[in-house]
């Protein structure tokens, strides 16, 4: 996705929420907004992408919401991924051998979504910044918001 689409999907999202403050939001204001968008007959995935970016505003403005995606027919990912209570114990074991750079590694893909390549090739100065540009995948340009969480740890 796009800046440009980031932005439009988290302007209508905060326009649905009618001047309702984000500390206040609740799981149930985002599954009426996910079911005030299916009555509109988008297509899930678009629904999805929409979903998507608010969890990603949401994370990066450290409000605790769940954005449950719509299920699509279509399967498009992995089956065998691995979950957040791998990624801690991963994460556990390395602190516990003293590998604080896997633990690290670890940590900012589970907080950004970013690739190990992507990943290996941050700077340290970069932990300082709120919002950096990578060249990813096909080497095209994406903004990555490293959210207060991951800088804490």
């Amino acid at each position: 996705m796009t800046i440009e689409v980031y932005l439009s999907c988290i302007k209508e999202f905060l326009t649905y929420l009618n001047n309702k403050k984000l500390q206040d939001l609740h799981n149930s204001d985002i599954r009426q907004y996910k079911e005030y968008q299916l009555s509109k007959n988008l297509n899930g995935k678009t629904v999805n992408k929409k979903l998507i970016a608010i969890r990603q505003y949401l994370d990066f403005n450290e409000i605790s919401a769940n954005t449950l995606r719509v299920k699509t027919q279509e399967q498009n990912f992995l089956e065998n991924v691995i979950t957040k209570e791998e990624i801690s114990m991963v994460i556990d074991i390395a602190i516990e051998k003293g590998d604080y750079r896997t633990a690290t590694l670890f940590r900012t893909m589970e907080l950004t979504g970013i690739r190990i390549s992507e990943c290996l090739s941050l700077k340290k100065s970069d932990i300082d910044k709120t919002v950096i540009i990578i060249k990813g995948k096909g080497n095209k340009y994406r903004t990555i918001f490293i959210p207060k969480k991951l800088k804490a740890k």
